[in-house]
């Protein structure tokens, strides 16, 4: 709590050029001014009654307060701001629906904030409810795990219910997170593409770089619930091993570059062209790696390899390497190395950061991938981490078959599509992405207005919500197939949704669905899928990517 009250404060007070900055908590009938970054001293470490200060008031109305003149409104306690530099400030509440928390912004003359500057004030709280809750969901997701665990480790059937119930609350949670990060991730995209300053241009992509943090953590944990539950099913394509790993370090060489770190390069010239294997698990199987060595090394270089270990007719193996100069590690550290949720040093934890599931997600992917992986270290000097997987090749065909990344530039300008979302906030942040992607949107609010519309004029696709009053957008994909039998028609149907699991997928696809776009919306992703739907008369189902 302490680290997110130290990012909210600095980055509040620095997003609207305040004199100052407080983070606020709510415990029970007062507030407690937990921390402050001001010219001179405010309030920090007192308590107040909430009833009584204006930080209460922007948690009990649930609402932005912003005061020209402090000394011109009755609201405001006067004998507590009269020792103080402040003559102006806003407060702005943590969490709108249910405030924790709020965040102060003061200035030493009149000012009053610009719309903008609110907005982004709001954009900040909505951050910090999101760190806050996720901090408290993983804890608890921990605690309860480790509880359920320990109850049933002697009962074979009980332990197959942990698993479902775990299964259950981590999806139930990623779906209730992935709602509001939606509309972070959204907002802060379009924000973006606004008139900003330098240094509110750098702020914006700090917001937007934790918000990709964010959603990485969700991912990972749906990732190790996919994983115990054997629920991820691998790909197995024509994939250019030399282009993964050069493109992955590539990617990675920007966080080398900010620690001043040599990123280094090694192929074997004997790799194959091609061969078969699931391109996303094994980019995420070395940017965790090469990730991982970036972090942990404050000088020297990171080294990447790839060998050629044997080659039998069509089989191969291959050997990846990631070599740092980092902290290293001791072999009692190295027992705990893959265990999820675990770190190594609560030291290290605390200076490097980080939730202890990378290696462990990293372990299980490359044993599905029927590999292994092992490690060497010695503390101070370094750490080498080796995965050896087992591949078959291709038949020579032109690399330029063979497609790595697609191209998010594919126009839809002009399509018709149609929108069933009942969320206002997310009816307006999609319709704003459609229209800045060119598309002609119309917006129904449930499946039953979708099935009207789709009956009334012509659309060339269809973007629906799962989860809506009146008809869920699975009915009405089910009623659109029956209305569709002996017209030859098949319209693209796109499940837009916060639900993200296996099992939530596959719903989607047997309802009669053609595609899975998973909430925070990605624009490229979105218009990507809605390309190729148009443009092809015989959609496959297509899960999603990441």
């Amino acid at each position: 709590m302490s680290d997110v009250a130290d990012i909210v404060r600095i980055a509040a007070r620095k997003l609207v050029k305040a004199d100052g900055a407080t983070f606020v908590l709510l415990e029970g009938d007062q507030v407690y001014y937990a921390d402050e970054d001001a010219i001179g001293p405010l309030w920090k470490g007192q308590r107040f009654d909430k009833n009584g200060c204006i930080s209460g008031l922007a948690i009990l109305s649930k609402e932005q307060v912003v005061i020209e003149d402090i000394f011109a409104d009755d609201r405001v306690p006067h004998e507590y701001y009269r020792p103080t530099f402040v003559k102006s400030m806003a407060m702005t509440p943590v969490r709108k629906a249910d405030p924790v928390a709020a965040i102060g912004t003061y200035w030493q003359k009149t000012y009053h904030p610009t719309r903008q500057e609110c907005v982004i004030l709001q954009i900040l709280a909505d951050s910090a409810s999101l760190a806050i809750e996720t901090v408290t969901v993983l804890e608890t997701l921990e605690a309860r795990v480790q509880e359920r665990t320990k109850e049933l480790e002697d009962s074979r059937d009980r332990a197959i219910e942990l698993s479902q119930i775990k299964s259950t609350f981590v999806s139930n949670v990623s779906h209730d997170l992935r709602t509001p990060l939606s509309g972070l991730v959204s907002v802060a995209e379009l924000l973006s593409d606004t008139p900003l300053d330098g240094e509110q241009k750098q702020l914006m992509e700090i917001l937007q770089s934790s918000a990709a943090s964010l959603l990485q953590l969700l991912n990972d944990v749906l990732d190790l619930t996919k994983i115990e539950a054997g629920r991820i099913d691998l790909e197995s394509i024509p994939v250019n091993l030399m282009y993964i790993v050069q493109d992955v370090s590539r990617t990675m060489s920007v966080s080398a570059f900010a620690k001043h770190l040599a990123l280094k390069v090694n192929l074997d010239y004997r790799l194959p062209e091609l061969v078969l294997s699931d391109s996303l698990r094994l980019r995420q199987i070395l940017a965790n790696l090469i990730g991982n060595a970036i972090k942990f090394t404050d000088f020297g270089d990171v080294i990447i390899g790839a060998d050629l270990v044997s080659e039998i007719d069509n089989k191969v193996i291959i050997k990846f390497s990631v070599i740092d100069t980092g902290i290293g590690m001791s072999n009692e550290q190295m027992g705990n190395l893959f265990v999820p949720f675990v770190q190594t040093d609560r030291s290290i934890s605390r200076r490097f950061g980080g939730t202890g599931l990378g290696l462990a997600i990293t372990k299980q992917l490359v044993e599905l991938m029927k590999g292994t992986i092992t490690v060497s270290s010695e503390v101070a000097y370094g750490s080498t981490f080796e995965v050896t997987m087992p591949f078959e090749k291709v038949a020579a065909v032109a690399l330029k078959a063979v497609k790595e990344e697609k191209a998010s530039t594919q126009s839809i300008e002009g399509v018709k599509v149609l929108l069933a979302e009942d969320n206002i906030a997310m009816q307006r942040l999609t319709l704003t992405q459609l229209q800045r992607l060119g598309a002609e949107t119309i917006i129904a609010s449930n499946g039953k207005e979708a099935l009207d519309a789709l009956r009334k004029q012509n659309f060339d696709i269809v973007v629906m919500d799962c989860n809506m009053p009146v008809m869920n957008g699975f009915d009405a994909s089910k009623q659109i197939r029956q209305d569709e039998e002996g017209t030859g028609k098949h319209i693209p149907i796109v499940a837009l949704t916060a639900a993200a699991m296996t099992s939530d997928v596959q719903r989607c696809f047997d309802s009669g669905m053609d595609a899975h776009v998973p909430k925070p919306i990605s624009m490229p992703k979105l218009q990507s899928t809605i390309y190729n739907l148009v443009n092809n008369p015989n959609p496959k189902p297509q899960a999603p990517t990441s």
